[in-house]
């Protein structure tokens, strides 16, 4: 349905996404002033769906893909100051196990500059 950047500062992004089936945070979407990162830290993540299916975020580099979460149920999780660096050099893909799922997810990412 939709992707909206919600916060976009020069050290972090936040981005809402509303039921889509798959889409991507791209280092693009955290163009601030003319500087485009080279990657992203997750720092935090909240999350709402119906029973029905699960989010995935993945890590891509366009040719290799890894899923780092699977996301049941409603819930939120922070890394209270420090931050998930597992293929922090790739962009964040967001997926989900079924057409129509609904779902409300929000994502802190840190950026790499």
């Amino acid at each position: 349905m939709s992707k909206y950047i919600v916060k976009n500062t020069d050290s972090h992004l936040v981005v809402k996404i509303v039921s889509e089936n798959n889409t991507s945070i791209d280092f693009s979407d955290g163009t601030k002033s003319g500087v485009v990162p080279v990657g992203y830290y997750i720092n935090g993540l909240q999350w709402s769906q119906d029973p029905t299916g699960n989010i995935s975020l993945i890590r891509s580099d366009g040719v290799s893909d890894s899923v780092v979460y699977e996301l049941f149920e409603s819930s939120s999780f922070n890394f209270y100051g420090k931050s998930d660096n597992e293929h922090s050099d790739r962009y964040v893909k967001v997926s989900s196990s079924s057409v129509g799922h609904k779902y409300t997810l929000l994502i802190e990412l840190k950026k790499i500059v």
